[in-house]
């Protein structure tokens, strides 16, 4: 979720730094599922149709 409020943020002209201790991007997601809202939300975002695309249902 900390990336999606970093989305947000930044939409709204809010500067933010993503900090993450890996020393290379992850091919991986821990997320297993996105609940209606959640995609409700994010679809301001234009990435929902995208999430929904490459999701396993």
């Amino acid at each position: 979720m900390g990336l999606a409020v970093a989305l947000f943020l930044d939409s709204h002209g809010v500067g933010v730094r993503l900090v993450d201790k890996s020393d290379h991007p992850s091919t991986t997601s821990w997320t297993q599922f996105f609940n209606p809202r959640s995609l409700e939300l994010l679809e301001a975002s234009g990435v929902t149709a995208n999430i929904l695309k490459e999701s396993h249902s």
